[in-house]
């Protein structure tokens, strides 16, 4: 054995020292014990897809009312989750805008993909925090520049800790084939793919051009949804948010051509995210920011982000309040409370609330929007009513476990409410 020889004023120092760690290493246990003590929020999403539709305006998507260029997103997917609009506060152009969504920190970066972001994507806190391999995270694309949105350059994280990449893809179309197979094959943890169509063809001044590619995006982004609810590993814990690096000009400054600044043209885009977490026909009346989704990510995935400034979009989530509410939704609404029991075996109630009297009609939906049955159709007084579903399909058979919709539709009104069926 071999004993190291000390003085005893070294032995002193030691023994004190000794000490002081004691009382850090007690201190440590009780915060961990105190830490054990509050239970951790779970949530059922495992996956996350991001879709950027690169350049499309709020004018012609969400923002108008009629939905023509958006009818999937707006009809079929938003009354399954939730719709709104988030406000770019920084750079209005491709590169800064995808590093605000990935980063959840806003960073004046160039445009032509010599420069990559700063701070951490959420590939790299998500790779940090587990392990897990690359090919657990994905970026894909059509434009060969946003390859610098693998990875940032920070030394503590880097190109070791970056996702997968794919900019070779041809077209929209490619890139949603691919990263269909790739969630197929792979099941990765986060999928982040950008659709430059809208943006390349607005960028001639082509406006039909530019409506068609984005009325192909809206059915891509249907086409996607529908793929990951027919797999078995995906379906019921897979979170997808549709949203805009930038928008364009408005007309009072130079129009749809282009973009850049800081009109209400270039900075308010749209937000579309559903998810087994999130609200069913919640419709979001304050802004969000790109920066939330990353915020957001991290905490339906439970891994720190220290350098973000997003702030998580707490209303999305399932809670007491009734889906289609918003904090701030101006004057009576129709309202869908949550169904009883949920999750269920077989027949739910659910509380609605019409703000006036009116024709009611009720579907229920399954996952890719396809209506099972139908439990109201039928003029109603305004106040308070109870729909009761059997578990049934409209033929009298049961359902299959997994998740429903019950929209439900006022006139113009809509709100939305989810069912597990067990």
């Amino acid at each position: 054995m071999v004993r190291s020889c000390r003085s005893k004023a070294a032995q002193g120092v030691s023994t004190e020292g000794s000490s002081v760690h004691q009382h850090r290493r007690r201190f440590i246990l009780l915060l961990l014990l105190l830490l054990a003590a509050v239970p951790a929020r779970a949530h059922e999403t495992r996956h996350v897809v991001i879709v950027v539709v690169d350049g499309a305006r709020y004018s012609e998507t969400f923002g108008d009312s009629t939905l023509a260029n958006v009818p999937r997103m707006g009809r079929d997917l938003a009354p399954l989750g939730c719709r709104g609009a988030s406000w770019n506060a920084g750079v209005t152009t491709t590169v800064p805008g995808h590093a605000a969504i990935l980063s959840g920190v806003y960073q004046d970066l160039a445009n032509d993909g010599t420069e990559r972001p700063h701070l951490p994507l959420i590939f790299e806190y998500y790779r940090a925090a587990t392990g897990a391999p690359r090919t657990d995270t994905w970026f894909l694309s059509a434009k060969a520049k946003l390859d610098v949105l693998s990875n940032s350059d920070d030394p503590a994280y880097g190109d070791s800790l970056g996702a997968a990449v794919d900019v070779t893809c041809p077209s929209d179309s490619a890139i949603v084939a691919r990263t269909e197979i790739i969630l197929r094959d792979r099941h990765p943890t986060i999928v982040a793919i950008n659709l430059p169509r809208t943006d390349q063809v607005a960028h001639t001044g082509d406006w039909a051009g530019y409506l068609a590619a984005l009325q192909q995006a809206d059915s891509l982004v249907y086409d996607l949804w529908q793929s990951i609810q027919s797999d078995s590993v995906l379906a019921g814990h897979t979170t997808l948010f549709v949203t805009n690096d930038h928008g364009r000009h408005d007309d009072a400054h130079g129009g749809f051509t282009s973009h850049g600044c800081g009109c209400d043209g270039c900075r308010r885009v749209m937000l579309l995210a559903l998810g087994p977490d999130f609200r069913a026909g919640f419709v979001k009346h304050n802004l969000a920011q790109p920066v939330d989704i990353a915020a957001t990510v991290g905490e339906l995935l439970g891994f720190p982000m220290p350098w973000s400034k997003g702030r998580v979009m707490a209303d999305l989530f399932d809670g007491e309040e009734p889906a289609g509410v918003g904090p701030d939704a101006p004057g009576p609404r129709l309202r869908l409370g949550g169904a009883l029991p949920n999750p269920t075996h077989g027949a739910v109630r659910v509380p609605l609330d019409a703000p006036r009297a009116g024709h009611l009609h009720v579907d229920v939906l399954d996952v890719q929007g396809r209506r099972v049955d139908t439990v109201a159709d039928e003029e109603v007084t305004s106040g308070s009513h109870v729909l009761a579903w059997t578990g049934r399909t409209a033929e009298g058979r049961s359902v299959a476990p997994g998740t429903y919709y019950l929209r439900a539709r006022l006139g113009a009104a809509e709100a939305a409410t989810r069912v597990v069926v067990r």
